[in-house]
């Protein structure tokens, strides 16, 4: 049953590395595709989740709280990977912690607002 963790979370079990071919990530394509994407943390072990996305004048953010081990993951280490969930492609990023305010607000205030950019 848990055979599936090789390529990602299995439900709401994390999982490891995603496998599959890696795509270039342009946010103001992608980013018209909010909602729950398939995100790999810790590149020497990877850890995935399923997360939910937010865009934000054509840029995707995603929004950890400080207790979530994939947030403790990219706060050692921002380079990340995702994919929309349900999809092959694979989105190298680095998770970069928003600072425009006008951004931040549009968030629940116990939230880190994470800003998803190709690398």
């Amino acid at each position: 049953m848990l055979g599936g963790c090789g390529n990602g979370p299995l439900g709401p079990i994390p999982g490891g590395a995603l496998a599959g071919a890696e795509a270039v990530y342009e946010p103001a394509v992608l980013a018209a595709e909010p909602g729950v994407i398939v995100l790999e943390t810790n590149p020497d072990a990877p850890y995935s989740v399923k997360v939910n996305s937010v865009n934000v004048g054509g840029s995707l953010y995603i929004d950890p709280t400080a207790e979530r081990t994939w947030y403790q993951n990219i706060a050692a280490n921002p380079e990340v990977r995702f994919r929309f969930d349900g999809t092959d492609s694979i989105y190298p990023a680095t998770a970069v912690r928003e600072t425009d305010q006008a951004v931040v607000e549009k968030f629940e205030p116990d939230r880190i607002v994470l800003r998803l950019d190709p690398r």
